[in-house]
């Protein structure tokens, strides 16, 4: 694995207009490119992975003066599932037609979804159904596709047992073995075994009780799950044949070891790369020999504000990294790196700023002891800049 290093700085601010997104979540449209979110707003975006231009597609959530209400997109056939993150509601967004659908959950799981806390970060599907697993949320939903029924897999108490800190359950990352899937706690030092014929589950505990998990990966018949914290966790190495489990935390020299160290994993090569969040490196794991080395092959992680790639989007020997500043496209083989920054359509442009101005101005309308008019979904600008001149 060729070593070539990203500096911050190889992207370029060719945007005038001072744009800046942070991607969440991407899919794949086609072979050339990716639709994908943002944490700052609520639209559907796409993005061409040659030409790294960035067009705004359609509003996903009414309430566009919110931050991004959903989890993880997931595609099923021409359609765009988005899991209830901030929102109450699956969203689902036809790809041909444009159409926007709301399926709400019903008052019996909204009541037990902690007030002000995520929902449901990710989901999968199996046949007819999407399964979605619960962040705040002790269970997991099943959504009938075809004829729009929820129902609730009663898991809550397997869940309650495993409770371990003040974090969520579940988050993005998780194993895909056949009609199997295998999701880690991220408050606890265990791992959901999910039958998707039967509906069935174990939950085991695996690793040391301080350990609590961000991403799983599997090579071999050994699973390895990553740490969320960088000061308690190891990276856990879990054999499923033999139920064989060793922990590793001989970190790299310089490590800060913070609490929430890591954002999610990939492999490259047959090594593990870990992704930092609050962590202040890019940490390499390779199973050959369980060493741990730092890993600078996708930028200068040296700056912790900008070690964050929200999306990662892997196809054959090419990774996709999209960054708040732009694409890097990166052989793993060769060693070919492409950096692009950012161009917005006109109309994303547009559409962007109206989003930051209606923002700006319920901000300056909130610090008011008695507002003037209150946040509605369907108020125009000339609304909000006609209440801000009454000021």
């Amino acid at each position: 694995m060729n070593t070539v290093v990203f500096k911050t700085e190889d992207l370029k601010e060719r945007n005038n207009h001072m744009i800046r997104i942070k991607p969440c979540y991407a899919v794949k449209l086609d072979a050339h490119r990716l639709l994908f979110t943002c944490q700052e707003n609520n639209i559907l975006y796409q993005l061409d992975l040659n030409t790294a231009l960035v067009s705004s597609i359609t509003l996903l959530q009414e309430n566009c003066c919110m931050p991004n209400k959903i989890g993880r997109i997931v595609r099923s056939g021409e359609k765009l599932y988005g899991m209830p993150l901030v929102s109450r509601d699956l969203t689902i967004y036809d790809i041909q037609t444009g159409e926007i659908e709301h399926i709400e959950l019903p008052q019996r799981i909204t009541d037990e979804i902690d007030d002000g806390k995520f929902a449901f970060f990710s989901g999968c599907f199996y046949r007819d159904y999407l399964y979605m697993f619960g962040y705040s949320y002790r269970g997991i939903i099943k959504y009938n596709i075809k004829n729009k029924t929820i129902e609730e897999i009663p898991v809550s108490q397997g869940f309650a047992r495993q409770y371990y800190s003040g974090d969520g359950f579940f988050h993005v990352s998780y194993l895909r073995e056949g009609d199997t899937v295998f999701f880690p706690f991220q408050n606890s030092n265990a791992v959901l075994e999910f039958n998707l014929i039967t509906d069935s589950f174990t939950v085991h505990s695996v690793g040391s009780q301080n350990q609590r998990y961000i991403s799983i990966e599997k090579i071999g018949e050994r699973v390895f799950l990553i740490p969320r914290d960088g000061s308690t966790g190891s990276v856990v190495v879990w054999n499923l044949n033999t139920g064989e489990v060793n922990e590793y935390n001989n970190y790299p020299d310089g490590f800060n070891r913070h609490k929430y160290a890591f954002y999610k994993s990939i492999v490259i090569d047959g090594k593990i790369v870990m992704l930092a969040h609050m962590g202040n490196m890019n940490i390499c794991f390779d199973p050959t020999d369980m060493k741990m080395s730092r890993f600078l092959d996708f930028y200068d992680s040296s700056d912790i504000n900008s070690a964050k790639y929200a999306v990662i989007y892997k196809e054959e020997t090419n990774v996709h990294f999209l960054t708040p500043k732009g694409l890097v496209t990166w052989n793993y083989l060769t060693g070919d790196k492409c950096i692009k920054s950012y161009t917005y359509t006109k109309e994303t442009i547009e559409r962007i700023h109206e989003i930051e101005m209606k923002k700006g101005l319920m901000d300056m309308m909130s610090k008011r002891t008695k507002p003037i008019i209150y946040e509605n979904d369907v108020a125009s600008v000339n609304t909000y800049i006609g209440a801000l001149l009454d000021l």
